[in-house]
């Protein structure tokens, strides 16, 4: 984790000095715009279908995650989740990342207990799509698209983790942040 968190601040180091140059032409109107129509298209969110995997040492749950009204979707492990906040909360200084549900509910037992995991999931899901920034971050696109196998799959959330530009999302929240920091600074 310490690896993956130094090489997610690195990437929006580097982030920040490709936008710097830009962040004096900031309009915020503009920005207002494309926030606005970022979220214009509902992006609804379903977590279903738990599954265990695994042998009785190595057993895991997974859950079919979806895009509405779209059938097919991506299975993904609770570990996965926490990649995925993990690598926002990294890249996004300053904003609220929804929080995930316990990992453990000494309460619920069994279907119960999955039941009230699938429905934190989707609460953290579908907060993640209503936030402009965060529904256009590539972590959330490979998170949401990638159906390759296990294998596949983890090389893709290492290569979504530190990419130079984590798509749009990650750059707007970097002018955002820069043009607050200039326009309050003391010297303007």
């Amino acid at each position: 984790r310490d690896e993956l968190a130094a090489a997610a601040i690195d990437a929006s180091l580097r982030s920040v000095k490709l936008c710097g140059a830009d962040a004096r032409v900031f309009d915020l109107d503009e920005h207002q715009r494309w926030s606005a129509e970022a979220v214009r298209e509902p992006l609804l969110l379903n977590v279903s279908a738990p599954e265990t995997r695994g042998s009785y040492l190595k057993k895991h749950t997974t859950f079919l995650v979806t895009k509405e009204p779209h059938v097919d979707g991506v299975r993904r492990r609770f570990s996965d989740f926490e990649w995925l906040r993990f690598v926002l909360h990294a890249r996004y200084t300053g904003l609220l990342i929804p929080s995930l549900p316990d990992k453990t509910a000494p309460v619920l037992k069994g279907d119960a207990f999955l039941a009230s995991r699938m429905r934190g999931l989707q609460r953290f899901l579908n907060a993640i799509a209503s936030s402009p920034y965060l529904r256009s971050d590539a972590a959330v696109a490979s998170f949401l698209d990638d159906t390759g196998d296990e294998t596949a799959w983890l090389t893709a959330r290492k290569e979504a983790a530190v990419l130079e530009n984590a798509g749009p999302g990650h750059m707007r929240w970097l002018q955002r942040i820069l043009c607050e920091h200039i326009a309050s600074s003391p010297e303007r």
